[in-house]
C-alpha cells in the first residue's frame, strides 16, 4: 500500500493543500520520478514487482497501470480535481481491491483484518465484502477499527443503507476527492446497499458487502421510503424538548 501510494505521488500532491493557488508539479510519483533514468517516454510501465533474495514477493497491477489520459487544455490549481488525479483515484480503487483479494486468499482469519495495519492509505471509494456462513469475507467491525464513522461502534445503530443503484454514482463523486489517511483519523462514509442485505434476508446465497467513500463527499444515506421499503431504509434523527 505504502509503495503503491508512493507511485500515485500522494506525498507530493498533499505539500500543495497548504496553497489552493499552488498547481500540481509538472511530474510527481516514482514513475514521474524513474523517466530519464531507468524508465523512458517509450516504455509502459505495466506492474509493480517487489523481488527479495527469497523470491518474488508480489505483483501489484494497479500501482503503476493507468488508463490513457489526454492532455489537460488548462493548467487548473492544485485543489481541483484534474484529468491526471481522476485517473490515479481510479487506479487507487483498482489497486485496492486487488490488494484486498490478496489478502482474503492469504489471510487464515480475514474477519481479524484491520484496515490500519495493512492500509496507510484507503481509495475515495471501495466495495468490502463481509464473511457469511458461506462465504469468506472481513468483518465490518474488526476492518474499520480506529477509523472515525458514523453511527459510531457501540452506538446501538446500524450502518445506514444506500440504493445499490447510487453506488455508480457515490463512486463517482468520491473519485474527485483524495484518497484517506489512516494514519490522521480521518472520517469515512460506510453504507449498506438495502438490495444486498434483502437479499440475505431472503435466503438467497450473495456476499454481504459495504461500500465506503471518502468523508469529503456529501453524505448519500438520506431517509428515503419512496424507492424501498421501510425496514430497508434510514430514519432521520430528530428530537424535541418538552
Amino acid at each position: 500500500n505504502r509503495l503503491a501510494y508512493r507511485c500515485f505521488g500522494i506525498e507530493a500532491r498533499q505539500q500543495n493543500a497548504i496553497d489552493p493557488w499552488r498547481e500540481d508539479p509538472a511530474t510527481y510519483g516514482l514513475i514521474d520520478e524513474l523517466r530519464g533514468s531507468s524508465l523512458t517516454d517509450c516504455d509502459v510501465p505495466i506492474a509493480l514487482i517487489y523481488w527479495t533474495s527469497e523470491g518474488l514477493r508480489f505483483v501489484d497491477l494497479w500501482s503503476v497501470r493507468r488508463r490513457l489520459l489526454e492532455q489537460d487544455a488548462l493548467r487548473d490549481g492544485a485543489f481541483q480535481a484534474r484529468a491526471r488525479r481522476l485517473v490515479e483515484a481510479e487506479a487507487m480503487c483498482a489497486q485496492f481491491q486487488q490488494h484486498l483479494a490478496d489478502l482474503l486468499a492469504e489471510s487464515l482469519a480475514p474477519t481479524t483484518v484491520v484496515a490500519t495495519e495493512y492500509f496507510r492509505y484507503l481509495p475515495p471509494f471501495g466495495l468490502l465484502p463481509l464473511q457469511s456462513l458461506t462465504l469468506r469475507g472481513f468483518s465490518d467491525a474488526a476492518f474499520f477499527t480506529n477509523l472515525p464513522r458514523r453511527p459510531r461502534p457501540g452506538s446501538g445503530q446500524s450502518t445506514p443503507f444506500i440504493d445499490q443503484r447510487l453506488l455508480s454514482a457515490l463512486r463517482q463523486e468520491a473519485l474527485a476527492h483524495a484518497p484517506t489517511d489512516t494514519t490522521r483519523s480521518e472520517f469515512v462514509w460506510i453504507y449498506r446497499p438495502w438490495q444486498n442485505v434483502k437479499a440475505r434476508d431472503d435466503g438467497q446465497t450473495v456476499q454481504p458487502m459495504l461500500a465506503f467513500a471518502s468523508g469529503l463527499i456529501t453524505d448519500m444515506a438520506v431517509a428515503r421510503f419512496d424507492m424501498a421499503r421501510a425496514d430497508y431504509s434510514n430514519y432521520a434523527n430528530c428530537c424535541s424538548a418538552l
